[in-house]
């Protein structure tokens, strides 16, 4: 026997006092009681668990207390299977502690706490107690199935005594139904024992099935579909199978039984939970699902009077079709009884349509929702069972039905079906007649009718915005979102401004164009006299709709809307409720002025800047101020908009900004020697919108940002010694290349030198880690190669260009001793290689293993190590021709050797890409041995070499020496351009994408050797035809940058009035001027070229017959008026 002592006289009598001052309302009091049981339970676990257990045997306390005591039982046994755990702590033997607490023994406490379950006669407290068993037992019995045909040992008593309990039809209907419920429980950790008595069980649940208590029957079902839940196999579920019969029985039985003792309909609810445990259980009904199941509970979802047991009863058959599709579907009728179900909830509606119209969005009626959802996840599964087609043919008929109906509850029905069926239908025809059914509805009487019909078209635009915004739609639709945003109804009027913020965004410039006017002024009126709900909506329309419209367009417009944004802002700058409509305001604004432009906006920009300066300047603004993240983002964009004129506000701005980039110093740890910047999504999207900011500040005021770029720097250096994202880091880098672009055009060359030393003093270490991380290592090579860029010539010293020189190379060879250690760790070594090599030439294709084999990372690496040495080759390019020229050059010849792997060679060629584009002519003994090899890759059958040589011979298409292989080089190219573009090549998607990207590359060559070797081609014929086929191959496909490279040189032609380009009789005319219009837009040429491009078509007189505008695609032919029309130097927008 043993002892241990307390403080306390006496433990029990202290213990009640402590669990009820738990129970107190008084905060001191409880924060106390709370105090001395965490020390209890830490010091003397053993002694806490017999405590607990005394205090709820005691009839005489309070039943909460009792309760309390059961729930920290339960709490304190958790943990079980560990060593330190409080059930580990108690002994083998009882022993009764000399302040009269009995300290139990693991094997007391388990047989108590089945006697106390068994004699315990206030309900609350028994059910706590079954909740401590069955925890405990979870513990105990995960891993202890006994042994063959035995009861587990760690607790052997456990399932005879529940059972009985269970099965004794003289014991308490709620001892039976708690013991039941414990079993359920358990289950998951004792089925097999049922398994192998199966006889027994079968015979035990047939007659707790006709039990004539309800609440046994309901949880003999609970532990049924419980135990069915765990069958995985088909020979452990045959003896139960004869069972199910009985399940949906007691189902029938209770669903038509009158509700007796205030239960509720309690005992159904939990038998229609049951079917929702999932696991294995569809496949023990399987036998039984058109006989039995399918129908109980189809009648239950369909005609119980109670809309939590119907609910209960759809959510058990949806459950059971997600766990298998195809076996819930191969039932005759089932998605048609599935759908008749649930449209039964569709119609649920409250009537007073009053009530509903000052509720919000979120407030939907319970059934009416469920009913979308479940129609939605059916469609789901019937798509995921290829059977969708089966669906339309059940909801069609039912659409229409219910839209012909004059009540509005069914049009809303109708409607409703329509709005999820649109995720699911993909034929175009099927939406566009949908599109048809819909449309009246958008000017219903009824509201309620009205509000569906805007959400359904919102599903539409949202699923199959290609359809939806085609521009017989737009046409339909656009007056009908001009008299939506109108409605009386409030919530009408969201729906509608909510559908159109989506369409907006998808419908093509030209096709808005009309609309544009009618819109603004709907809009500005909705700002002017609308509810808050609508301004904050109309504002994010608004702000959609201008994104949409070019400025030449959109002046007309900026002298009413203007006024009234500013006006909005001046109401509402000091209303600390109203900030998430101020942000919404100068982002509108901010895209406003996007819009009309620098000379427009100028004359407002000083009102509209100093209230934005005092939005951002608020005092005790929370953390999560809705306003400041739209700050940024209009900063930004003003910034773009009025260029230098924005320099005097930077210094108001800019400290705003950068206190998002500071204050995350605030959450650093230590990891290694790098720091972990714990952000959370948030914060992270604030940071980048802030780094983004900053970086437009720079770029756009160029030298004007000049004495801002100590203050900059001092913010944002702190972070390239975080572990951040690669898309923060690349920020990082682009900011501080940005800052030193800023410091040279502002005439600080030393600024310049200090900006780069810092950063090869923070870089250099981390870039010669010997252990690195690829994915870090990578982004900061070309993070350093950018920043070494943007910092232009004479920046570094010769010593530098040569340590730099010479680490590129270094970290090419460690990558490469990776791969080589890798490929020996799974057990392939160099011969090995050579000769997965060699096959890999022999068969013309590239090896699948070659890319398991090696990370994507590694290769990025490499590639980031060649940009490093061809920014020094731009920039530094004496130092680099004397300090590194010839070890690159050597280590080229090497990797462009044909039996090398495919990566190896495309990084060669990358080197020779760089070094023909700016370390000047190649050696003449090098032209020979390397020329000759990037032809040959131009035909390889790997389309990733083949679109590198292309790149190669494009760079090297400029050079003189180039002239002796400017014929093949062209020939080849012309005959790749015409295969990718002729669909001529095979293979994957991806792989069709890249040879679509290397057919981009060729057409630079074509273009470079006609530009610089036009006599190589031959007479002009043969140069016209050659240009013809250049013509033919554009746009280019993937490559954005040989897309403006070719653009511009179309237009340089053109400019120069090209012949053999022209073509005879100007033939050629009427493509060239669909490629230019193609090529008109910011997104693919820079400003300066789109200007350029519109000026040149203006001066194109369209009644000339070789234009052939008549011919052009209509998309291409309304562009063309469209630009055409805009005022000179207009910035023509994006298509």
């Amino acid at each position: 026997r043993r002892t241990i002592s307390s403080q306390h006289c006496d433990m029990a009598a202290e213990l009640v006092s402590l669990l009820e001052s738990l129970l107190s309302s008084d905060n001191v009091r409880r924060a106390s009681a709370e105090s001395e049981y965490a020390a209890l339970r830490r010091d003397q676990p053993a002694l806490a668990v017999s405590a607990l257990f005394g205090a709820l045997s005691q009839p005489a306390l309070e039943v909460l207390v009792r309760e309390q005591a059961a729930v920290l039982l339960r709490q304190c046994l958790a943990g079980a299977a560990e060593p330190e755990s409080a059930w580990a702590k108690l002994g083998g033997a009882s022993v009764q502690h000399a302040h009269g607490v009995e300290l139990l023994s693991q094997r007391d406490l388990r047989a108590r706490l089945l006697e106390q379950l068994r004699s315990q006669t206030q309900s609350r407290v028994r059910r706590k107690v079954a909740d401590c068993i069955q925890s405990l037992a979870n513990q105990l019995l995960c891993d202890d199935q006994g042994p063959e045909g035995g009861e587990p040992q760690a607790w052997p008593e456990l399932l005879p005594t529940l059972l009985a309990l269970a099965s004794d039809a003289s014991a308490p209907q709620g001892l039976r139904s708690d013991a039941l419920w414990a079993l359920k429980e358990v289950m998951s950790s004792v089925w097999q024992l049922f398994v192998r008595n199966s006889e027994q069980t079968v015979q035990t649940l047939q007659l707790l099935f006709a039990d004539p208590a309800v609440a046994v029957r309901a949880r003999t079902v609970a532990v049924f579909c419980q135990l069915g839940a765990q069958l995985e196999n088909k020979a452990a579920r045959k003896p139960f199978e004869p069972l199910v019969p009985y399940l949906c029985s007691v189902a029938m039985d209770l669903a038509n039984s009158p509700i007796v003792e205030d239960r509720d309909d309690q005992d159904l609810r939990e038998v229609l939970q049951a079917f929702q445990v999932g696991g294995f259980l569809i496949w023990l009904l399987n036998p039984h699902l058109g006989s039995h199941v399918l129908p109980v509970l189809c009648k239950i979802g369909d005609m119980h009077p109670d809309a939590e047991v119907r609910r209960l009863a759809l959510a058990a058959l949806l459950s059971l079709m997600e766990a298998s599709p195809s076996m819930m579907f191969k039932v005759p009728r089932c998605a048609e009884l599935l759908f008749e179900v649930s449209m039964r909830f569709l119609v649920a509606l409250d009537c007073d349509v009053d009530v509903w119209a000052e509720q919000d969005e979120s407030d939907e009626e319970t059934d009416h929702s469920f009913g979308k959802s479940a129609i939605n996840r059916i469609c789901e599964s019937l798509t995921d069972n290829d059977c969708f087609d089966d669906a339309l043919a059940i909801l069609q008929p039912a659409i229409a039905r219910l839209l012909q109906q004059n009540d509005w509850k069914s049009l809303v029905a109708g409607l409703a079906i329509l709005m999820q069926v649109a995720e699911f239908v993909d034929e175009e025809a099927v939406v566009d007649k949908f599109l048809s059914v819909l449309a009246p509805f958008l000017r219903s009487s009824h509201a309620r009718v009205r509000y569906s019909a805007w959400f359904t078209l919102l599903s539409f635009v949202v699923y199959r915005p290609e359809v939806v915004t085609k521009e017989a739609w737009v046409i339909a639709l656009l007056p009908e979102f001009i008299v939506g945003m109108a409605d009386a109804c409030v919530r009408v009027a969201l729906a509608c401004l909510k559908a159109f913020h989506h369409y907006a965004d998808h419908v093509e410039r030209e096709d808005l164009k009309p609309f544009a006017q009618p819109l603004v002024d709907r809009l500005g009126a909705s700002l002017q006299g609308g509810a808050r709900s609508i301004q904050l909506e109309a504002t994010t329309c608004l702000a959609a709709v201008v994104a949409r419209c070019d400025g030449g367009q959109f002046s007309r417009c900026y002298s009413m809307l203007m006024p009234v944004l500013k006006q909005l802002v001046c109401a509402i700058l000091h209303k600390v409720e109203d900030r998430d409509l101020l942000g919404k305001a100068f982002d509108c604004i901010s895209v406003l002025a996007s819009s009309v432009g620098h000379t427009v906006f100028l004359s407002e920009a000083e009102g509209i800047l100093q209230a934005l300066v005092q939005a951002a300047s608020s005092p005790n603004l929370p953390k999560d101020d809705p306003v400041q993240e739209y700050l940024v983002i209009a900063s930004e964009r003003i910034c773009t908009t009025l260029g230098a004129d924005f320099a005097p506000f930077v210094p108001h701005l800019l400290p705003f900004v950068l206190s998002k980039v500071t204050c995350v110093s605030e959450d650093l740890s230590k990891q290694q020697n790098e720091q972990v910047l714990l952000m959370n999504t948030s914060e992270i999207e604030d940071l980048q919108n802030a780094l983004s900011c900053t970086y437009t500040f720079a770029e756009k005021l160029g030298g004007h940002f000049g004495p801002f770029v100590a203050q900059t720097a001092q913010v944002v250096v702190p972070i390239f010694a975080f572990l951040v994202t690669e898309g923060l880091r690349d920020l990082v880098f682009d900011l501080w290349g940005q800052l030193c672009a800023c410091a040279r055009d502002g005439g600080q060359p030393g600024v310049v030198v200090e900006l780069c030393s810092e950063l090869l003093r923070r870089m250099l270490p981390m870039l010669q880690d010997s252990n690195p991380d690829p994915a870090a290592l990578k982004s900061r090579v070309f993070g350093v190669a950018r920043c070494l860029g943007k910092a232009g010539p004479g920046v570094l010293t010769q010593p530098q260009v040569a340590h730099l020189s010479q680490l590129s190379l270094a970290l090419i060879s460690a990558s490469f001793d990776r791969r080589a250690s890798l490929r020996k760790d799974n057990g392939m070594d160099a011969d090995n290689e050579q000769d997965l090599d060699e096959t890999r030439s022999s068969s013309g294709s590239s090896s699948d293993k070659e890319e398991q084999e090696e990370s994507d990372e590694e290769e990025m690496l490499r590639t980031a190590a060649v940009t490093l040495a061809t920014a020094l080759m731009r920039h530094q390019p004496a130092e680099f021709a004397s300090e590194g020229l010839a070890a690159f050059m050597s280590v080229t010849q090497t990797l462009l050797q044909p039996l090398n792997r495919d990566c190896d060679r495309q990084l060669a060629l990358h080197m020779l890409s760089g070094i023909c584009a700016h370390a000047g002519e190649l050696p003449a003994a090098d032209w020979p041995s390397l020329m000759p090899q990037v032809l040959l890759d131009t035909q390889d059958p790997t389309p990733g070499v083949r679109r590198s040589a292309f790149y190669a011979a494009s760079t090297a298409g400029r050079l003189p020496a180039f002239a002796p292989f400017a014929t093949e080089a062209a020939r080849r190219a012309a005959a790749a351009v015409a295969r990718a573009r002729g669909g001529g090549e095979k293979g994957s998607v991806k792989s069709g994408r890249v040879a679509q990207g290397a057919a981009d590359n060729a057409l630079s060559v074509m273009a470079e050797v006609l530009l610089h070797h036009p006599d190589s081609v031959g007479d002009l014929q043969a140069q016209s035809t050659l240009w013809t086929m250049w013509l033919a191959g554009l746009p280019c496909q993937e490559d954005a940058a040989e897309s403006m490279r070719n653009s511009k040189v179309l237009l340089q032609a053109v400019e120069q009035s090209n012949l053999a380009l022209l073509g005879e009789g100007r033939c050629n005319m009427g493509r060239i001027v669909a490629l230019l219009v193609e090529a008109c837009d910011p997104k693919v040429v820079d400003v300066e070229t789109s200007v350029r491009i519109c000026s040149l078509l203006r001066s194109l007189d369209q009644s000339q017959p070789h234009l052939h505008v008549e011919a052009l695609p209509p998309k291409i032919r309304k562009r063309l008026h469209h630009l055409v029309g805009l005022p000179d130097a207009a910035v023509p927008p994006a298509a």
